[in-house]
């Protein structure tokens, strides 16, 4: 067991330099995009985006939801190659029908999101992005992740972004082309790099298309539209209610707090579930898969829960730092979307009876109900509260959905989790958090400093109270070792 979690831990690491790389863009270009863009600006970018999800999400039949279980189901390797190749292929046929009909109906789509039809350009340029990237990089970079290749991942992704800031920089801050050169940006990217990873994957899986498989991944990932387009509307649904009780401002700023609530899956829940996702399910098929569950969650739920007091106490120095002084707002909004966004961590490790007993319409059931809630909050909290209602009305629809989801799942296949744990631990970081509240530090040097202790303490209550004698000794262990290297290394170069 102990060579599984070590196996799941180096490949997480790695994930995350691929994943942190991958996201890095948006928070490298932070400072340029707050200042070279307005509120309004952001707004708009973030309502744009968010449509042509949802449509991605219907035209995409649930399809990438469905490829590592096939892929892991089939022994022969040609049948794995079969189960890549023909979700390229299927969804490349969608999309392309999409895009074509996208590219008529854009103008009519600016209408309906902005009341206009002068964003029509942009939605053009955004349907021709989203068939790149359905296309031509989503299926590829799964394949890469199916084959445990993390390096290439890593590699892929760096040029990804150097890349992206190359051109971000050209159109947005030489060209000052604002929201167009952000769009121009991506497209050029996606397109270079999609046209590689599409050579990759068929010179090594080949063009084959099989019907049997095709229908067996969307019989199955058909229900996975509703849980994924429920997910958006969960996740996304709010700026549209802020854009209605509100204005494109208040978009923006929100947007940008949100953006710190991805940093916590971009950090910890992304890369653990670029090997947790294809990994888990030959850890189910082992003797001791129950036991294994209730330890890797806690070390999971250690990771999601420490990081997300790290963004909350830091978020404020951050903005300060990396911000114009328009968005400082967002850091108030920041820890309410932090509690929503540990909830849908809780509700991606803990669905793993719908996955192995194939029970996706409960999946469906559990996301459509939370869809269903937030719009009611949101309705109630956003008029009054604005973008706190929003964020408390994300926190009590995530909860939803997990509790739904947990429930499910554990029908099906029950694990021990040990809720006290893990109670316990999310109530000590936000006790830790109260406190740097209260003190209500001013001053950027002095906030770094305090915010650095307070999180110390944190690792120190989890190193006494959550980790058992093997834990506390092995991490004795690795550190001795670490430092008798480093030892060993000066001596060396001396």
């Amino acid at each position: 067991m102990r060579e599984d979690i070590l196996k799941i831990t180096r490949h997480t690491l790695i994930y995350s330099a691929g994943t942190i790389i991958n996201r890095a863009i948006g928070f490298i270009m932070l400072p340029v995009y707050t200042r070279y863009l307005s509120p309004a600006d952001y707004g708009t970018i973030e309502l744009l985006t968010m449509t042509l999800d949802i449509i991605s999400l219907i035209m995409g039949m649930g399809v990438s939801a469905t490829v590592f279980k096939y892929y892991f189901e089939y022994e022969s390797s040609i049948e794995k190659k079969e189960v890549i190749s023909t979700s390229i292929i299927l969804l490349t046929s969608l999309w392309l029908i999409t895009s074509i009909a996208g590219l008529f109906f854009s103008n009519k789509l600016s209408l309906i999101v902005f009341k206009h039809e002068e964003n029509g350009y942009y939605f053009k340029l955004l349907f021709i992005i989203h068939f790149l990237q359905s296309s031509m990089v989503t299926i590829p970079f799964m394949f890469i992740r199916a084959m445990e290749n993390s390096k290439l991942f890593v590699y892929l992704n760096l040029i990804k972004l150097i890349m992206q800031v190359s051109f971000n920089i050209l159109f947005v801050v030489r060209l000052k082309m604002g929201i167009l050169g952000i769009l121009y940006s991506t497209l050029l990217t996606d397109f270079i790099l999609g046209s590689y990873l599409v050579f990759f994957t068929f010179r090594r899986v080949g063009f084959r298309f099989s019907i049997s498989k095709c229908q067996k991944m969307v019989k199955f990932g058909y229900f996975f539209v509703f849980a994924s387009l429920s997910s958006f509307i969960l996740t996304y649904s709010d700026r549209y209610f802020l854009n209605i009780f509100s204005e494109l401002r208040t978009v923006g700023i929100y947007a940008l707090a949100y953006k710190f609530g991805f940093l916590l899956g971009y950090l910890t829940v992304g890369p653990f579930m670029q090997i947790w996702e294809p990994y888990r399910f030959e850890i189910a098929k082992k003797d001791y898969a129950l036991q294994f569950f209730k330890r890797m969650f806690l070390y999971f739920n250690i990771a999601v829960i420490t990081f997300s007091l790290l963004i909350s106490l830091f978020v404020k120095d951050a903005l300060v730092i990396m911000a114009a002084p328009s968005y400082l707002e967002a850091y108030k909004i920041v820890p309410i979307i932090i509690i929503a966004f540990i909830f849908q961590a809780w509700t991606y490790y803990c669905n793993i009876g719908i996955y192995i007993k194939e029970k996706s319409k409960y999946m469906a059931l559990a996301y459509i109900s939370s869809a269903v809630s937030v719009i009611i909050l949101n309705f109630i909290l956003i008029p009054k509260y604005g973008g706190y209602g929003a964020a408390f009305a994300a926190v009590g629809a995530f909860f939803i959905r997990f509790i739904l989801t947990l429930i499910f799942s554990q029908k099906f296949y029950h694990v021990n989790y040990d809720w006290n744990k893990q109670l316990s631990l999310l109530i000590s970081s936000i006790f830790i958090y109260l406190i740097s509240r209260f003190l209500n530090i001013s001053g950027l040097a002095i906030s770094l400093g305090i915010n650095t202790i307070l999180i110390l303490l944190f690792l120190i209550i989890i190193y006494l109270f959550f980790l058992d004698y093997s834990e506390r000794n092995f991490i004795k262990k690795t550190v001795r070792n670490s430092i008798a290297s480093i030892k060993a290394l000066a001596s060396y170069r001396l």
